[in-house]
């Protein structure tokens, strides 16, 4: 009897993966008569950030930057620029 060669033989099937669902859930609103912290109509605040280089002139995440310094009041830039090491400071 033959030894049977390893090319002849059928590929082993994978596994099927199942993954749930992600569940939604919506926060529900308990008392809309108590304010939020921030009312609605507030306008956001202006923040001056500052690259670690000093002399890039150029766009990150929209925001345009001279000389190493930018304006902006984009909260998902803002947190952006504070984990990557700018310096975000609010303007005077």
């Amino acid at each position: 009897m033959a030894a049977r060669k390893a090319q002849d033989a059928p590929a082993p099937e994978a596994p099927e993966v199942v993954t749930p669902e992600a569940e939604v859930v919506t926060p529900e609103v308990t008392d809309p008569e108590v304010p939020t912290t921030e009312p609605a109509d507030a306008e956001p605040v202006e923040v001056e950030v500052h690259s670690p280089a000093t002399d890039f002139t150029g766009d990150v995440l929209g925001v345009t930057f001279t000389k190493g310094t930018a304006h902006t009041s984009d909260p998902v830039a803002l947190a952006y620029f504070t984990r990557r090491g700018y310096t975000v400071a609010p303007e005077a």
